[in-house]
């Protein structure tokens, strides 16, 4: 396998394929939960749910997903995470983020504690290998960021329209527990979606992804990581909140594009159960 491919898990919104099923109680507003698929090319290599639960000021985020078709002949692969915190305006106050997740024989856990968005208790098992070419990762990397799930969840300040274009001008800063990375965030198109319990415009931001510490450098003659290409985000509003959700994400990748979207969605107010 090709360094290239290594570094392919840590392209944001792909912890999606490996990761998360129950979000912790929360008094919600709404409830979105969805199903979604993950392609590669014309291959589903992915399955799985995602739930959001956004309140007055605060959120609780869970995705589940497993490898699926030929992918798992491959490396097979299961888990699950979670996230919890609070809006500020239109900023995410992350709180708690876990994930554990099985590809093969390979067993990978993660919990990050955050207060004022710096991370201030940190598991991470197994730690990173250290390598001569790894780029190192140091406490202000941990400051000032936001856990890759809670990256799901877009709280819009004010009270204008939700998939306004301006809405997807925004940095996220994301540790992940082993990388520190930006996804910088454009306005790309609107769309008209129609899935169960939503129809309506859809913002469509594009997104470049910009590896900070914590990966390895290139190879002589290897394309940087940030080169992927074709990167989306489709967000859908939430309405009865201030927020956006992640609707589907696209990555141009050397093996193909990947796609995580939605395939099924369902919008319930209150503290009720979503319909699966």
């Amino acid at each position: 396998m090709s360094r290239s491919a290594r570094r392919l898990p840590a392209v944001p919104f792909v912890v999606a394929l490996l990761a998360i099923a129950t979000s912790p109680a929360l008094s919600a507003e709404q409830t979105v939960a969805a199903a979604f698929d993950v392609r590669l090319g014309p291959l589903q290599i992915g399955r799985g749910t995602f739930e959001a639960r956004i309140g007055q000021g605060a959120y609780a985020v869970g995705v589940s997903a497993r490898v699926t078709g030929v992918a798992r002949l491959i490396a097979g692969g299961e888990g699950s995470a979670s996230a919890q915190g609070a809006f500020a305006r239109d900023r995410l106050v992350p709180e708690l983020y876990e994930i554990n997740n099985t590809a093969g024989e390979v067993n990978n856990s993660i919990r990050l504690i955050q207060r004022s968005n710096t991370v201030t208790v940190e598991r991470v098992e197994p730690p990173s290998i250290p390598l001569p070419d790894r780029i190192p990762v140091h406490e202000h990397h941990r400051r000032g960021v936001v856990d890759p799930l809670s990256a799901f969840v877009f709280p819009v300040e004010g009270t204008g329209e939700l998939t306004a274009s301006t809405n997807c001008n925004r940095t996220l800063r994301v540790f992940d527990g082993r990388a520190r990375y930006d996804i910088a965030l454009t306005y790309a198109r609107t769309e008209q979606l129609r899935v169960r319990d939503f129809e309506g415009p859809a913002l469509v931001c594009r997104a470049r992804y910009i590896p900070i510490a914590g990966h390895r450098r290139p190879a002589r003659g290897e394309a940087p990581t940030e080169s992927y290409s074709d990167m989306e985000a489709w967000l859908l509003p939430v309405q009865g909140t201030r927020a956006l959700v992640l609707y589907r994400m696209q990555i141009g990748t050397p093996a193909g594009r990947m796609v995580i979207q939605a395939s099924r969605v369902t919008i319930t107010p209150g503290t009720q159960q979503a319909s699966r």
